[in-house]
């Protein structure tokens, strides 16, 4: 891990509170009420991805969306994850078709925007800063087995700084992470960024 425990307990604070507005968000959009898990942080390579999304794990495949954001000087990618089963029992609360793979690219990314258009701007105002930027949602994999997932814009990164959080909707095999990631060439800015909240 490159944070000390306080510097990695505010993290997962800040974090908690940004994942927590967004489930609220989620809510709205599948019209079910949200449970939320405590948020995991880990020092990964890229190719441990897949393990990182632990409450994913199983036989279905998974589909997936990254968007890149900048809080400040930090860079990163958001990564919403979601399994076969609850991308159809999504798309079932929302009354929508998915019969062909335009139609789940776009169920996928207004799923994604719903959560980080609120997650990461919640992000920076826990951290003070005013300036975001988000850019559009691009869908990474789209119903493959867990471990072929990749995200293609973290293949140069060698070390990655994950933010993980699980949204299950009460009552449906619905079940979505959100991964927040960032290079370890980021690091220093968001210890940074950390330390002034500690101080």
């Amino acid at each position: 891990m490159p944070f000390t425990e306080d510097q990695r307990d505010c993290l997962q604070e800040v974090s908690n509170v940004a994942m927590g507005a967004a489930g609220e968000s989620l809510a709205a959009f599948s019209k079910v009420f949200v449970e939320l898990s405590i948020p995991v942080i880990r020092s990964i390579t890229p190719q441990e991805l897949p393990q990182a999304l632990v409450s994913l794990q199983g036989n279905d495949n998974v589909s997936g969306v990254v968007q890149g954001f900048r809080i400040g000087q930090i860079y990163g990618l958001a990564v919403v994850a979601i399994t076969d089963t609850s991308f159809l029992d999504l798309a079932n609360q929302r009354g929508v078709e998915v019969a062909t793979d335009e139609d789940s690219e776009q169920l996928l990314s207004e799923l994604s925007d719903t959560i980080t258009k609120i997650c990461l701007p919640m992000l920076a105002e826990q951290f003070e800063v005013t300036d975001v930027e988000i850019e559009s949602p691009m869908v990474a994999s789209l119903h493959v087995p867990l471990e072929e997932f990749r995200i293609e814009q973290m293949a140069s990164w060698n070390k990655v700084t994950t933010v993980e959080i699980n949204y299950h909707l009460e009552g449906h095999p619905f079940n979505c992470d959100l991964l927040l990631t960032v290079a370890d060439s980021f690091n220093g800015p968001l210890i940074a960024k950390l330390d002034e909240l500690l101080a």
